[in-house]
């Protein structure tokens, strides 16, 4: 006979303490619902939250499974709505992420994405098919670590594009938060013309090196082709904790888009390159 599976075995379990329940006498029929309260629990079948599985809330981009932030009150950050709808948050046939703000009725909806894995030291490279001097001023697009407990900043690293409201400033920064503190923060111009983009960072013990380039991702990118780098170093480098890797597309304290009723990013690859 070709195994059952574990929901097939289970419900062979509760039949026969059914039976037993019904045929026996009162001291049987607790031992009945006794085997009932021990085989039930192992119905359920694997853990489908942990790394590499998807529940229902979930979407699978770039090999690694990412849970899909929904609020039905405004949130941080902005304070926005997030949307887990397929109008905001998809993964199309190439494996492109595609992250969507827009207008609903009377509100706005954003979007983020949340890792399943806590990855620690390595390199966190995002591939943005997307330019990030077409993004309107009051939106922001963030790729980063963070971990809801608070030690050291809730362990939070950023890559951030984004004018804050103001068409005039440069549209890229990297942040160590807090980033008000002493040489926290690193602002830049993006500069990619329409281009292919990677944005990445190294995260050590004590040390982080950031990096933006033309292009998908390589280990080593050619000079020419570096948009901007900055490094920084000091005790107050966090240490790997309870962090996920984390994307999202959201509006500057919740203001509306300067034009239009959409704005979408398209991030086509992530990876992380653990340290060795």
């Amino acid at each position: 006979m070709a195994d059952a599976g574990p929901g097939g075995k289970c419900l062979n379990y509760i039949l026969f303490s059914i039976i037993v329940t019904m045929k026996t006498p009162a001291p049987l029929l607790v031992m009945g619902i006794l085997l009932l309260l021990v085989f039930l629990p192992g119905c359920t079948g694997p853990d489908q939250g942990s790394p590499g599985n998807t529940t229902p809330g979930d979407l699978s981009f770039s090999g690694h499974a990412w849970q899909v932030k929904t609020s039905t009150t405004p949130v941080g950050p902005g304070p926005n709505l997030f949307s887990a709808n397929t109008s905001n948050v998809r993964v199309d046939d190439q494996g492109y992420l595609h992250m969507r703000i827009t207008k609903e009725g009377d509100h706005w909806e954003c979007a983020e994405v949340i890792s399943r894995e806590n990855f620690g030291y390595g390199e966190y490279a995002f591939t943005l098919g997307s330019d990030p001097e077409s993004l309107d001023r009051e939106s922001v697009l963030g790729l980063f670590t963070w971990a809801d407990r608070p030690e050291y900043a809730h362990r939070e690293i950023d890559i951030e594009l984004s004018r804050w409201e103001d068409p005039a400033n440069m549209d890229a920064q990297y942040v160590l938060q807090p980033w008000n503190s002493r040489d926290h923060i690193h602002r830049f111009t993006a500069n990619a013309a329409g281009n292919v983009t990677t944005h990445s960072f190294r995260w050590e013990e004590g040390h982080l090196a950031f990096q933006s380039y033309f292009g998908p991702y390589t280990e080593m990118p050619a000079p020419e082709t570096v948009i901007e780098s900055w490094e920084y170093a000091g005790s107050d480098v966090p240490r790997p904790g309870p962090e996920n890797a984390r994307i999202n597309f959201w509006l500057d304290n919740g203001k509306p888009l300067s034009y239009g009723n959409e704005s979408e990013v398209v991030i086509r690859q992530f990876r992380f390159v653990p340290e060795r």
